[in-house]
């Protein structure tokens, strides 16, 4: 069973902010003020772009190949 569980998001500027994670899927919020959650999973899309300011983030597995932390690899 899948558990809910708390990850880092690192991005560009030092900063670290939260995504909700379950199994191999994730969601956050841009700092940039996009109101609708991003959300990448490893088995489908692992990287995903913010539409209006397109931060790009790169989710990575742990130890479990579960949601492990999320970095921004690309900035506005």
């Amino acid at each position: 069973m899948a558990v809910f569980h708390i990850i880092d998001v690192r991005c560009f500027d030092g900063s670290v902010i939260k995504a909700n994670a379950i199994g191999n899927n994730a969601a956050w919020l841009c700092p940039c003020g996009y109101v609708l959650p991003l959300i990448a999973s490893l088995r489908i899309a692992r990287e995903v772009s913010c539409p209006p300011c397109h931060r790009r983030y790169r989710l990575e597995p742990d130890n479990e190949n579960r949601a492990g932390s999320v970095r921004e690899i690309a900035s506005r």
